[in-house]
């Protein structure tokens, strides 16, 4: 589990925002843009579920199951580019069935299959998110 320490900015029902800092662990990563640290910007808020009932001004230590992490980076980076090689194989061997060459089925299904798996990655994405799984959660007040 994958554990960051923060500052509570706010609640709400069973959910906290709290402002996490910037770790060294931070500087060598490729996805820091994604995450929304990027530049001179040395915090960021995210919205975890309070399970510790911590409050405003509490320092909090916030935590991610790492399997969920792995999960999810599987469906939404190696997948679609699964998806996209077995489109483009099934496309190879379809020509006889459609009059075209090999080259542009091989294309136009690897595309199809891709945006398929997008599609199916955000749906299924969206779903996952409402899990407690897949969540953030505030485990410590500290």
């Amino acid at each position: 589990m994958a554990c960051e320490k923060g500052t509570i900015v706010r609640t709400a029902d069973e959910r906290a925002w709290a402002k996490v800092e910037r770790t060294g662990s931070c500087e060598g990563c490729s996805e820091q843009g994604a995450c929304g640290i990027n530049g001179g910007i040395q915090n960021m808020e995210v919205e975890a579920m309070n399970e510790a009932g911590a409050k405003v001004g509490d320092r909090v230590l916030i935590d991610v199951n790492s399997a969920s992490v792995l999960k999810t980076a599987f469906l939404l980076y190696v997948f679609p580019i699964l998806a996209m090689i077995v489109g483009a194989v099934i496309g190879n061997n379809a020509p006889p069935f459609f009059g075209l060459g090999a080259s542009p089925l091989s294309a136009i299904f690897g595309f199809l299959f891709f945006g398929g798996a997008v599609l199916f990655a955000k749906n299924l994405g969206n779903r996952l998110a409402t899990k407690k799984n897949y969540r953030l959660r505030v485990v410590k007040i500290l």
